[in-house]
């Protein structure tokens, strides 16, 4: 998938990059992805060019930086969007709110599709852990290769205390 070495190093937030690589993949607005390999972290965080280009600094920073860094030139394309559509104000309400719902909706199936590794028993609408049990994310937990049983158990131990 990867491709070529971007070289420009500096920090993600606090996090210092140790390599940028471009892939092969695009966005489906075009834009580039960028794989971002992080010191002591193995695998790579990925970007849009342009988000990258917008959160990378010279210098750590906290993570409202990436937060504060993404919103304006987000907020300026939809706003642009939005203006193109001629909103009014109920609108803007339910457009926002349907957005929002469509977001949950995407995280929502991919959690279910990594619980389950079955897309069809992902819902729409309903939380995709509701109907799964401790002993099934003990299972889950246990199968990753450095997490000790008893791990699964300690936190509702401590939490008891």
């Amino acid at each position: 998938m990867s491709e070529e070495a971007v070289e420009k190093f500096g920090f993600v937030g606090p996090q210092e990059i140790r390599a940028t690589v471009e892939t092969l993949d695009e966005t489906p607005g075009g834009d580039l992805i960028i794989e971002v390999y992080y010191e002591g972290v193995e695998s790579p965080e990925l970007f849009p060019k342009k988000v990258f280009d917008s959160v990378r600094t010279e210098e750590p920073q906290d993570y409202n930086h990436i937060r504060e860094a993404r919103k304006e030139p987000l907020l300026k394309e939809l706003m642009t969007v939005l203006l193109e559509h001629d909103l009014t104000v109920a609108d803007s309400h339910h457009i926002i709110e349907s957005l929002g719902n469509r977001v949950t909706e995407v995280f929502n199936r991919c959690t279910s599709y990594l619980w389950t590794k079955d897309d069809a028993k992902y819902i729409p609408g309903v939380t995709p852990l509701v109907n799964e049990s401790l002993l099934s994310a003990h299972r889950i937990l246990s199968s990753i290769k450095d997490v000790k049983p008893s791990e699964t158990t300690e936190a509702s131990e401590e939490s008891a205390e």
